[in-house]
């Protein structure tokens, strides 16, 4: 595009031409606007929760269009607290479920009395 800009003196008028840079096209796949998630995680504790994430086209009003098959995906939540699930959940080989009849309840490891009572982590 070629545009003239016009000066005025005293006594002359001078016509000065600029060339403009040509406008550039659209980004191959548009502008996209941050990721952001569109709900909670699905685990409220543990490692294997998934939150699912949406972004928008920020381009398209520009007449830039967008891919639309990238407007959302799914990844693993950041590390969440540890479960303190049921007992059967919480022990893992090779501990096994014990029952504690004075507290009412089950702990995990190789425990024989009281004594031994292993936390419901399961670590020993």
């Amino acid at each position: 595009m070629l545009r003239f800009l016009a000066f005025f003196s005293i006594n002359a008028l001078v016509i000065h031409s600029q060339t403009l840079p040509a406008c550039t096209s659209c980004p191959p796949n548009g502008i996209w606007s941050d990721w952001s998630d569109s709900g909670s995680c699905s685990a409220t504790c543990g490692l294997f929760g998934t939150v699912t994430q949406t972004r928008t086209c920020t381009s398209a009003s520009a007449g830039c269009p967008c891919d639309a098959a990238n407007t959302s995906r799914t990844i693993a939540c950041p590390v969440s607290p540890l479960c303190l699930g049921t007992i059967d959940q919480q022990c893992m080989s090779p501990y096994t479920k014990w029952a504690n009849n004075d507290l009412k309840k089950s702990v995990c490891g190789n425990v024989t009395s009281s004594d031994d009572y292993v936390p419901p982590t399961c670590t020993m």
